[in-house]
């Protein structure tokens, strides 16, 4: 049986590893598309305030929210936890005397430290470079007054 529990321990991995994975691809191509007829990934609205005009959300606003998307796949492992070995009976919480919080034993730690993931990552981040290049200007523009034309 220890063999059995093994096998389908192991294609539970991979696909959780798959899944990460193309979610990562998908968030990436989400960032990179430039056709016209898709939506947007994100919107930003032009304000005039005074003599200045202020782009909202700023490009700091919109990389975080992007990272807590990129975090929020990459989490999405911890919720499939590991098994006693030989069982199919979940590992039971951990507690570390470092840690107020207890610990399940999940596929997050091994899935965060492939390389395949931190490549993705990365790349997910110089898309995100990209898009703050190209589409999003500098936080506030001055702009004289138009009164004399």
């Amino acid at each position: 049986m220890l063999e059995y529990y093994d096998y389908w321990e192991r294609a539970l991995y991979q696909a959780v590893v798959q899944m990460t994975l193309s979610n990562l691809d998908a968030y990436c191509g989400l960032l990179l598309r430039e056709s016209p007829e898709d939506s947007p990934c994100s919107t930003v609205q032009t304000l005039l305030r005074g003599a200045e005009i202020v782009l909202e959300p700023d490009a700091a606003s919109i990389v975080e929210g992007s990272l807590t998307v990129v975090k929020g796949i990459i989490e999405g492992s911890k919720k499939f936890v590991r098994h006693l070995r030989g069982t199919w009976i979940p590992a039971r919480e951990m507690r570390s005397t470092a840690s107020i919080r207890a610990s399940v034993p999940s596929f997050y730690d091994d899935i965060i430290s492939l390389r395949s993931v931190k490549t993705k990552v990365d790349k997910i981040q110089d898309a995100l470079i990209q898009l703050m290049k190209v589409r999003h200007a500098p936080s506030s523009y001055s702009f004289r007054q138009l009164t004399g034309f």
